[in-house]
């Protein structure tokens, strides 16, 4: 039971921080309840490195950082006006996330970059494992 209600907790919080970071921020106007569309890329994980590097959170869950290597297909669905330039095409784009449970680490599965990493990605940084 105990296990559960962290599980769900988690994935609440998770969802929040994905709408909050990927897919828009609200205006900063008091009378606008609309949201700014923001450009995500999206691609398919084609290989994992782990790191080695653990930390644990507040839950007691163990966290290893990791490279995800993302091979770029597109922009993501919310933006489908958006194309992606066909030099980027393809391309592998490095990227670190941290991973906890078995289906963190499955490749071949689409991956969404958040903004500031579509935008480092777009003015050609293609290892975001710097800086």
């Amino acid at each position: 039971m105990h296990s559960a209600l962290i599980l769900i907790l988690y994935s609440l919080t998770l969802r929040n921080y994905i709408n909050r970071t990927l897919y828009g921020k609200k205006l900063n106007c008091p009378d606008s309840q609309s949201t700014v569309n923001m450009r995500i890329l999206r691609g398919i994980v084609r290989r994992i490195d782990r790191l080695g590097e653990k930390m644990v959170d507040e839950n007691n869950i163990e966290w290893e950082k990791c490279i995800f290597y993302i091979e770029l297909i597109g922009f993501s669905k919310r933006t489908p006006h958006e194309k992606l330039p066909e030099n980027l095409v393809g391309k592998i784009v490095k990227v670190y996330r941290w991973c906890t449970f078995d289906w963190h680490y499955r490749t071949n599965v689409y991956a969404t970059l958040t903004a500031e990493e579509t935008e480092r990605v777009l003015k050609g940084e293609l290892d975001l494992t710097t800086r």
